[in-house]
């Protein structure tokens, strides 16, 4: 393809997201408030984490060290899974207090200080700057492999950087820059990221595909090394240093590299888009590392060993003369670089010029006047735009073609790191200090740049080799003596290392200042504290005109008049109120972060204290309103759980008096059969008394019956009164130490007509003689002729067998008793030791009681009954019962 022809298609691109940029911050501000994105380009925004480095680079990444390129897509899909814990909090910590960038968030919980926000610019711009120079080195050689020529040495103005780096700052001043408030949102930026997140996913897909057909249509296992098959596809060692440090490391990133923050946090307009970011994200990509390793292989299949990997996108498609597939390949680089250097261009200049522009502005229109401050502002982050990417495009220049600049991605992750122990403990510990924090970003910052920084861009340097003053256990990447460690993991561990104990030591012994202990409050308790607190603690007084002239020189006229013309009706005197000076703080930290709004409004303001009183007061009645609140939440639940418990038992209750009144209605039948039954006979054989007219064998006949039926009678009787004594006196008996067969053996006698008949068969399995048990006897040995009866009542074969088997299991014996009877239905497994349960349909005579007694006579006993389909053996398919008694010592 001819350069021109490249080039033209590079400026078509780049005109495409200005009109589309253009178009969607024309209808934002039709629609005002009602106009946000939705769920879902938000999502595609965040993916600018995906940059050059990862559209190239993971194919790159996987030729040489196999699957470990996937840690980098695995952190921040864990992140987002988990994104209710930390990214919730995070992003309502910064819409509450509006801050406009991740040195303004740190710098705020710790007191807005001036000092922690210049520390956290500085580290954020030494980390990214270089970063921001790969994707213009990725661009210039992907565009000048397309076009199939050399890089142009003959000045800046023939280098594809310069341009590219020039339109990039072109976008982001007139999209990312176009006013004062750094904390606005940019509607045309984040749609033009959102398009270039579906065009380089589509981009890399479709080369994978395309690069999938190609391979399945040759035969590339004889085209490469199985030496580098293996490598290719190996795992990574999961609880290796250096895979945990990846993961851990684009984890963090996703939150604390400043372009990260910017689309995620400052972008956040709904907190409900992170239900659709904890899936679609994750989503996109495992979509765009789908390829990865097809690609890595078909650049070994078809361009060789000695090719770069870190071009087999982009080179692949070429050298099988697709010229369409490598354009798009290339267009997929190019969207993802240029991505990066929008967002990350106007975060940095929001840092930069927030904590480190501003305030030397501010100290210069001191003494010359502030006249036009909000221009000038407007100024200055613009032209810290152009800055940032002008030092980029040197640094390219200078370091584009040495192996520096390839490393700079996994630098800049560990770089932005150092943030990572100042977040958490902002987060989730009361504790922590701005002293300690202070000293920790600065340990941390020169530790990172002293052990990886400086050593990879001074790799040869006799100090990197021998360490200063040639001092061996200075070297800085094998620091006191710690060798054999991957450069990045070595650096990792003594930055981070260092940075968290000096947080936390410093933070231990130093003192917190008032509007650190508030700020404290509201990062910890950020879902139950809100900013206005602060304007009831503070005891601030300052004149309305000061106020007036300070906003109006800093934001403009129109912002001033919407803030002073309702405070002034309000207020009635010259003196604002608490709730306007907090105000106007935060309009201008919206502008010009927390930490310099401070120190302005501070400048302005009389009498600048906070009663300590005042503030423990106030903080601990909302604490009190909070424990009450969480008081009556366990004690609702408490409530619930009740209530629950006492349906149930209602429920219950209904079951048994259902059960009682079919008992009542059973026994009041069946003692009015026999009863019936009697007194027609006892009549009949009254009345023959006096006519004799009943032969001497119909008399005998009808005696029989009687006998029955009074004998049948007596047995309801002693039933039921058997209930009423072993309900009130839990089955009472003399629990002592018995021999368990004698029990058994009492019971089996009671049957010994049967068995000699044939209708019933045992089989007792081992049953060892001498085996001691807790019990009454005489109770369990009714326990065991219930369950023999029970087996032969409701047997429908002419023989039962039944099988008893006695086993020591957890100093209990367990015994089961199976049989060959038709069983439990599912129906009355939950009834069947409940009173009065019986079966409709049953043919026999019982009551329902027999198994409620058997219940409650092994609970008084400290044993148990249970129903235990599943132990029953082979062949007996009827009803197991399991019993358990406890052992005597």
């Amino acid at each position: 393809m001819s350069p021109s022809l490249a080039l033209f298609i590079c400026a078509a691109y780049i005109a495409v997201l200005f009109a589309l940029a253009f178009v969607s911050d024309r209808r934002a501000r039709r629609a005002g408030a009602r106009g946000s994105l939705p769920a879902w380009v938000f999502t595609l925004s965040i993916s600018v984490y995906c940059t050059s480095w990862t559209f190239y680079g993971s194919v790159g990444l996987a030729s040489r060290s196999g699957l470990e390129f996937t840690a980098i897509y695995l952190g921040p899909t864990l992140i987002f899974l988990g994104w209710w814990f930390l990214l919730r909090k995070m992003v309502r910590i910064t819409k509450d207090q509006r801050l406009t960038s991740i040195a303004d968030f740190i710098s705020s919980r710790f007191g807005k200080s001036a000092r922690v926000a210049f520390v956290a610019t500085l580290i954020a711009l030494v980390a990214s700057t270089p970063y921001v120079a790969l994707q213009l080195k990725a661009v210039t050689t992907s565009f000048d492999l397309l076009a199939g020529r050399q890089p142009d040495t003959s000045g800046f103005w023939a280098d594809t950087a310069f341009w590219v780096a020039a339109a990039m700052a072109l976008f982001a001043v007139l999209f990312g820059a176009r006013s004062g408030n750094a904390d606005e949102h940019y509607p045309g930026v984040v749609s033009a990221i959102a398009f270039e997140a579906v065009v380089k996913l589509l981009a890399l897909m479709a080369v994978g595909i395309f690069v999938v057909i190609r391979l399945a249509g040759a035969d590339w296992q004889s085209q490469i090394s199985a030496e580098d098959l293996q490598r290719i596809t190996s795992l990574p060692h999961m609880a290796g240093a250096r895979w945990v440090s990846l993961l851990f490391l684009s984890g963090v990133a996703i939150f604390c590299l400043p372009r990260q923050f910017q689309v995620t946090m400052v972008e956040a307009v709904d907190e409900g888009h992170f239900r659709t970011a904890s899936w679609l994200f994750p989503l996109y990509l495992l979509l765009i590392s789908a390829f990865v390793i097809p690609i890595a292989i078909a650049g070994f299949v078809f361009l060789g060993p000695d090719a770069n990997p870190d071009q087999f996108v982009l080179t692949v498609p070429l050298e099988l003369g697709n010229l369409p597939m490598a354009l798009l390949a290339f267009i997929g680089g190019f969207s993802s670089a240029t991505s990066m250097v929008i967002v990350a261009s106007i975060a940095l200049s929001i840092m930069m010029s927030n904590h480190i522009l501003v305030p030397l502005l501010f100290r210069l229109s001191a003494s010359e006047g502030r006249a036009d401050l909000g221009r000038r502002l407007l100024l200055v982050r613009q032209g810290a735009i152009v800055f940032i990417l002008a030092i980029a495009f040197i640094y390219y220049t200078t370091a584009g073609q040495s192996d520096a600049l390839a490393a700079m991605g996994l630098i800049a992750f560990v770089g932005v790191a150092q943030f990572f122990p100042a977040i958490i403990t902002a987060l989730f510990w009361r504790q922590a200090a701005e002293t300690g924090a202070f000293w920790a970003l600065v340990t941390g910052g020169l530790v990172w740049a002293y052990t990886l920084l400086l050593p990879t861009l001074f790799p040869a340097s006799p100090w990197v080799l021998n360490g200063p003053f040639d001092i061996d256990l200075l070297r800085p990447q094998a620091l006191l003596g710690a060798q054999d460690f991957d450069p990045v993991v070595h650096s990792l561990l003594w930055s981070l290392s260092l940075n968290g104990l000096v947080l936390a030591a410093l933070s231990l012994y130093a003192s917190r200042s008032p509007l650190e202990q508030l700020q404290e409050r509201l990062f910890v308790d950020a879902f139950q504290q809100s900013t206005g607190a602060e304007s009831r603690v503070w005891k601030r007084s300052a004149a309305i005109s000061e106020l007036q002239v300070l906003t109006r020189e800093v934001l403009g006229p129109s912002v001033a008049a919407r803030l002073f013309d309702e405070a002034a009706s309000e207020a009635g005197d010259r003196h604002a109120t608490a709730a306007l000076i907090l105000a106007v703080e935060q309009e201008l930290a919206a502008s010009i972060g927390a930490a310099t709004a401070r120190r302005l409004v501070s400048r302005v303001s009389q009498g600048e204290s906070l009663s300590v009183d005042d503030m423990v007061a106030i903080l601990d009645q909302t604490q009190q309103a909070l424990d009450q609140a969480r008081a009556l939440e366990d004690k609702s639940a408490q409530l619930q759980g009740t209530a629950r418990s006492l349906r149930q038992a209602l429920t219950q209750l209904r079951q048994l008096d259902r059960f009682k009144d079919d008992f009542l209605s059973q026994v009041s039948h069946e003692l009015r059969t026999p009863m019936t039954s009697l007194k027609a006979f006892i009549d009949i054989l009254q009345e023959d008394e006096q006519s004799q007219r009943l032969t001497a064998k119909t008399r005998t006949r009808y005696l029989s019956i009687v006998a029955n039926e009074t004998e049948r009678l007596t047995g309801l009787l002693d039933e039921l009164l058997d209930v009423q004594r072993t309900t009130a006196a839990s089955g009472r008996g003399t629990v002592r130490a018995i021999f368990l067969e004698t029990a058994l053996q009492d019971a089996l006698q009671t049957f010994a007509p049967q068995r000699d008949q044939g209708t019933l068969h045992i089989t007792l399995t081992n049953a060892v003689p001498g085996v001691r048990v807790r019990a009454s006897q005489a109770r369990l040995t009714q326990v065991f002729i219930n369950l023999i009866t029970n087996a032969l009542k409701y047997a429908d074969q002419e023989q039962v067998r039944i099988y008893i088997s006695v086993t020591s299991v957890d100093g209990q014996a367990r015994l089961l008793f199976a049989d060959t009877g038709p069983g439990v239905d599912g129906d009355m497994q939950d009834k069947l030791f409940i009173k009065f349960a019986r079966k409709e349909s049953s043919p026999s005579p019982g009551t329902g009681l027999g198994l409620a007694i058997c219940r409650q006579i092994m609970m008084a006993m400290n044993g148990s009954i249970d129903l235990n389909q599943d132990a029953a053996p082979a062949g007996y398919g009827g009803a197991c019962f399991e019993l358990r008694v406890p052992l005597a010592g």
